[in-house]
């Protein structure tokens, strides 16, 4: 007989203090009433529990591996997929340092990732931000070191934006 009284496929009747009486409840094949299921214990604490003939404090001695799973469909297609990554990075990676570049550098290192009327567009913000921050020196106002050094890269953006430009007419 277990906790909660189950014989078979039913909770037998029994009789309250007061002397009322409670029916029998039938249950289905199977069901394990709260009283009878068994307490939840995590991972971490069933390893904190003391192995029987083990001496309290000593450390205890792990198994050389552990068996490695075996991998899921999804896990095996995200590996792959991080190797390939990491080929095509190393492969431009490698094209990049083998060619000199003849563009400046920032163009050379966006040009992968970025159109080029995004570039140009980029580039010719960059181009009125220069000339607002001219007015604005012209006007008097002094000019902070960032602003003074975005100032000095006025002709390396005039140039880009040309080669840009030709490579826009090329294609």
């Amino acid at each position: 007989m277990k906790a909660s009284g189950i014989v078979g496929n039913e909770i037998p009747g029994s009789v309250r203090p007061d002397g009322t009486v409670r029916k029998a409840i039938k249950v289905k094949p199977g069901f394990i009433p709260v009283e009878d299921q068994a307490k939840f214990v995590s991972g971490r604490i069933q390893e904190k529990k003391p192995i029987p003939g083990q001496v309290v404090g000593r450390a205890t001695i792990k198994p050389e591996e552990k068996e490695v799973a075996p991998k899921s469909k999804s896990a095996k297609k995200n590996e792959k997929r991080k190797e390939k990554k990491l080929v095509v990075q190393a492969e431009t990676d490698s094209a990049v340092t083998a060619e000199k570049p003849t563009q400046p550098e920032s163009v050379a290192s966006e040009s992968a990732s970025i159109p080029i009327e995004k570039k140009v567009k980029a580039v010719k913000k960059k181009l009125r931000q220069i000339t607002e921050l001219r007015q604005k020196q012209a006007d008097g106002v002094e000019l902070i070191q960032d602003q003074l050094d975005k100032l000095s890269l006025e002709s390396q953006l005039q140039d880009e934006l040309q080669e840009l430009e030709n490579s826009l007419k090329s294609e």
